[in-house]
């Protein structure tokens, strides 16, 4: 389902006026969710279907367009994460201390992700830029894309409740997708950047002809 609004929420965010319209929408339509919809007189048995809210797309939207908000205004929050570190580390801070201490409601994940992500953007040195971030840093879009497709490839081998203990099988579950989907990522671009050499020398040698 997400693949295929994918292409549709590209070009919600293309526009900054337009982005924060479908931001809007996308945080009503969540706390519409969350406050009416997802609730015993709309969802017969919870227990039963397994329903987790996670599994909504739409409502789970407003975490991606957020992302393209920060996207669209990249250089303005690095600049002013660069030039006020220690403020953009307090509120970095706040949000994280806010988040284990309220919940992972919609607000505090939102609140929690967006200033990590608004300092990581000001960091210009330090632990968080090393050759492992610039690695995934590079491949980062292909394992966007691809890591449900192999967390579901786990489920179907019955390897994400490998372990009695909750814990246990996240930590496999989480390390086990991460590791996959680097693998995938990695070969997908080596593949996909020789077709793009193959052609282009086709194309190449055709013109010369």
């Amino acid at each position: 389902m997400f693949y295929l609004l994918f292409p549709f929420f590209c070009f919600l965010l293309e526009n900054k006026k337009r982005a924060w319209l479908v931001f809007i929408c996308a945080v009503i339509y969540n706390f519409m969710c969350s406050t009416y919809f997802f609730d015993e007189s709309h969802i017969a048995d919870r227990a039963a279907v397994n329903f987790s809210a996670r599994t909504n797309i739409l409502y789970c939207a407003v975490y991606f367009i957020a992302g393209g908000l920060i996207f669209l205004y990249r250089k303005e929050l690095a600049e002013f994460a660069s030039k006020y570190r220690v403020f953009a580390g307090a509120i970095l801070l706040i949000a994280t201390v806010a988040y284990f201490a309220v919940g992972g409601n919609t607000l505090t994940m939102l609140f929690f992700c967006v200033a990590a992500l608004v300092y990581t953007l000001g960091c210009r040195g330090g632990v968080l830029v090393n050759p492992v971030a610039k690695f995934l840093g590079g491949i980062c879009f292909e394992i966007y894309l691809c890591h449900m497709v192999i967390y579901r490839v786990l489920e179907k081998l019955r390897l994400v409740h490998l372990f009695e203990n909750g814990l246990l099988a996240y930590i496999f579950t989480a390390v086990a997708v991460i590791c996959g989907s680097v693998v995938f990522s990695v070969c997908a671009k080596w593949f996909l950047n020789k077709v793009e050499t193959f052609l282009k020398e086709r194309v190449r040698r055709v013109n010369h002809v």
